[in-house]
């Protein structure tokens, strides 16, 4: 059988692919051009003429995950919704979230950085609002729209959870920071009554 030769975007999507994998394997600091060259059924030059060191590369596979994330439509139900986006953050940063941040925070620039922190806020804020929204419209919020700090603060809670936390935070942990810090913060945001 002849072999068919893949697309830019089916090489990227591999590549993608091997980085979450040998993350999962081996952790940030075991992560290498060669395993990840293997897995993806690729070589090192064509890794390295996308990525010039292993954080871009782990930082373009952190940025299209998270801007990737399956999530369900809101039900209108605020507290549901943030607790299933809670769940969404975690499960994106995984049980070896914390040792990625950190290697990443070692290795890479701060252009870098930027892109990373733009990426996940443009998701999170964007879910946030069709939550805020939709609650809104149920009745759950209050009419006044979100300051621009609102979301950042709240990603910056769930971050701090998922990323410092001995253990990756449950279902009971995320309801939790939803009931006395979000849904609060929210509700005084939106001048609900």
């Amino acid at each position: 059988m002849p072999h068919t030769r893949r697309s830019s975007d089916e090489v990227l999507s591999a590549i993608r692919d091997a980085v979450h994998s040998e993350l999962a394997a081996h952790g940030y600091q075991g992560i290498t051009f060669e395993g990840v060259a293997r897995a993806a059924g690729t070589s090192r030059p064509v890794l390295y003429r996308r990525f010039p060191t292993r954080a871009a590369m782990v930082t373009d596979t952190v940025i299209a995950h998270s801007t990737e994330a399956a999530s369900t439509p809101p039900t209108g139900a605020l507290r549901t919704d943030l607790i299933d986006l809670l769940e969404v953050l975690y499960a994106q940063i995984g049980a070896t979230g914390v040792e990625v941040f950190s290697g990443l925070l070692a290795e890479v620039d701060h252009d870098t950085a930027t892109r990373v922190e733009e990426a996940t806020l443009g998701f999170f804020i964007g879910r946030l609002s069709t939550i805020v929204d939709a609650a809104r419209a149920h009745g759950e919020l209050g009419p006044e729209r979100l300051h621009p700090r609102v979301p950042g603060a709240v990603l910056a809670l769930a971050r701090h959870e998922a990323t410092l936390s001995p253990e990756a935070p449950s279902r009971e942990d995320a309801a939790s920071l939803v009931d006395h810090v979000i849904v609060p913060l929210l509700q005084v945001s939106t001048q609900a009554r």
